[in-house]
């Protein structure tokens, strides 16, 4: 998933910005979530620092 979200659409000043996902019909099994900054004012996009990255393990309920 891109979410093409860019800083334009967040008001980054401050104490920076909370993103809320979530997620829907979500089947068993391990998930990654990856969020890079990446820096698009030029030509060719440049990752801005190291990403950031979560496992998140969805298990059956009864």
């Amino acid at each position: 998933m891109n979410a093409g979200l860019t800083a334009g659409d967040m008001d980054l000043e401050g104490n920076g910005s909370d993103i809320l996902f979530r997620w829907q019909q979500a089947h068993v099994g391990t998930y990654t979530l990856r969020i890079q900054l990446v820096d698009v004012s030029g030509d060719v996009p440049l990752s801005i620092g190291d990403s950031l990255e979560w496992i998140i393990e969805v298990i059956p309920t009864s």
